[in-house]
């Protein structure tokens, strides 16, 4: 095998797994992740990725491209109730932030290398009442009240909200960000897990009839992730 092929496909990695053919998988930091079949040759696993080559470069390239975008977008903006802000230091606030809706600006206090932190924190401070209103509000409306014992406000990377088999509802502060009808979606999408405990065709039905544009919903969230995740705590 080529050395020079071999850098540039480094850094890579392989795994074995249940499975009748390789894969390769782009991970975040750009590394190769090369799965294949118990008992593979790593020859023959190399052989399949440098023949592939041209491809993981280019990926690699598109991938460096959006995340340098991103967090140029993210340095500057946050995402308030699905629209972006831009963050300006004010030197006359002394803590917290003042949020400008008609100018789309959120003035924020402190370092201006503390910007981000220093929104983040005041916004889930803000986020809790009205997110569990919104939860009562929306299991009456369902007729779920009887079944909903608790709301409770948590903090996720990776979790839009969560129903217990005990009726918990738990929902992620950061959908604070996100449009009303995306955090309405969410509400819904848990509370009727109260009734339907998997996601079964009746129970995205049951979606569906309350939410006509869930799926809309679903994927304003995927594409926007990057901006309600980021946080540096």
């Amino acid at each position: 095998m080529d050395d020079a092929l071999l850098m540039r496909l480094a850094p890579y990695q392989i795994t074995y797994t249940a499975r009748r053919r390789v894969s390769i998988r782009l991970l975040t930091d750009g590394a190769v992740r090369l799965s294949a079949p118990p008992r593979t040759s790593t020859e023959y696993i190399l052989k399949f990725a440098v023949e592939h080559l041209d491809w993981i470069e280019k990926q690699r390239r598109k991938m460096q491209k959006m995340q340098t975008r991103r967090a140029e977008d993210i340095e500057n903006t946050i995402c308030y109730h699905g629209e972006k802000f831009t963050l300006v230091h004010d030197s006359t606030l002394l803590l917290g932030c003042r949020i400008d809706t008609e100018s789309r600006t959120v003035f924020y206090a402190g370092k201006p290398e503390h910007a981000v932190q220093n929104v983040f924190r005041a916004l889930r401070n803000e986020s809790e009442p009205p997110i569990i209103q919104r939860v009562h509000t929306w299991s009456e409306k369902l007729g779920l009240a009887d079944r909903l014992t608790s709301v409770r406000i948590y903090d996720a990377k990776t979790q839009w909200g969560n129903c217990s088999r005990a009726g918990r509802i738990s929902m992620n502060w950061r959908l604070f960000m996100a449009p009303n009808a995306v955090l309405d979606y969410v509400i819904i999408h848990e509370l009727f897990h109260l009734v339907h405990f998997d996601h079964s065709a009746r129970f995205w039905g049951a979606v569906s009839r309350v939410d006509h544009d869930y799926e809309a919903h679903r994927q304003w969230l995927h594409e926007h992730q990057h901006f309600l995740m980021h946080s540096p705590f």
